[in-house]
């Protein structure tokens, strides 16, 4: 008789699963005076119960249980100082809709209008100064980009985010920032900051990549806006040509046998 396959490690999905969770959750505790050890623990368990992980495999799931306390205490050490400065939003849905005449985005509904729906991992309002910055958890650099990367290399997704925080804003308040938050290693200087923010209030040289002046920044909405508007254009078209940008990402590409692109 044939025994169950039993995976040692969590799926992408589900490690990323239990990371969201886990950190939506620390950001409560941190910013209520609330950490403990043993919440994170109860925390834990809950989760495994929820998400179905590791029935009956104890071994298994006290070696991934481990991994995320240390995650954890990490986190916990990492932001207990940005707390102070620092109000977080986490698993921020958001709607927004795209004019393709106007070349504009907005909030509110429209039927003649593209519509990108998504989710923020995280959005930091500071306190004092009151500016906004987002972050989206990476497990790997690999996944991060500086933001010159942003669009040769189509990477649209922070992009999005920053253009879908600025227009459902109530308030006048600027997004100052979209970084990375590497949580690794705990890097967040991948991405792209206003330059004074990031040497005021973060300590960061001016040799980082990451900062960008205000007039480069309102340049690098209006080319992605400019970009996103063709590609919106052509789907109003109906033209739907099988061209890769770049022929090299095809090669890893999950979805290649499925791909009316010539390979």
């Amino acid at each position: 008789r044939e025994l169950p396959q039993t995976a040692i490690d969590l799926d992408p999905r589900q490690k990323g699963t239990l990371v969201h969770t886990l950190f939506e959750h620390l950001i409560k505790k941190i910013q209520e005076n609330q950490y403990s050890t043993e919440d994170v623990l109860i925390f834990l368990e809950a989760k495994r119960k929820e998400l179905n992980l590791y029935n009956n495999e104890e071994i298994f799931w006290k070696i991934q249980k481990n991994k995320f306390q240390n995650l954890a205490e990490k986190f916990f050490e990492f932001e207990k100082q940005r707390t102070t400065l620092f109000k977080s939003q986490t698993e921020t849905s958001f709607e927004i809709y795209f004019n393709t005449n106007t070349k504009t985005f907005s909030s509110r509904k429209n039927d003649t209008c593209f519509v990108i729906k998504g989710r923020i991992d995280r959005i930091d309002l500071n306190i004092n100064k009151k500016y906004y910055l987002i972050y989206d958890y990476k497990s790997s650099a690999a996944q991060a980009f500086q933001y010159s990367k942003w669009l040769p290399e189509h990477q649209l997704q922070m992009f999005i985010y920053l253009l879908a925080v600025e227009s459902t804003l109530t308030d006048s308040l600027k997004v100052q920032g979209t970084l990375y938050y590497l949580y690794k290693n705990f890097d967040t200087k991948k991405g792209l900051i206003e330059g004074e923010v990031a040497q005021s209030d973060f300590n960061y040289t001016k040799r980082v990549k990451s900062l960008a002046t205000e007039e480069q920044i309102e340049k690098l909405k209006k080319e992605f806006i400019e970009f996103i508007s063709s590609v919106f254009v052509k789907l109003e078209e109906g033209s739907f040509k099988t061209l890769p940008y770049k022929n090299t990402i095809c090669n890893d590409c999950d979805w290649k046998k499925l791909c009316r692109a010539q390979h």
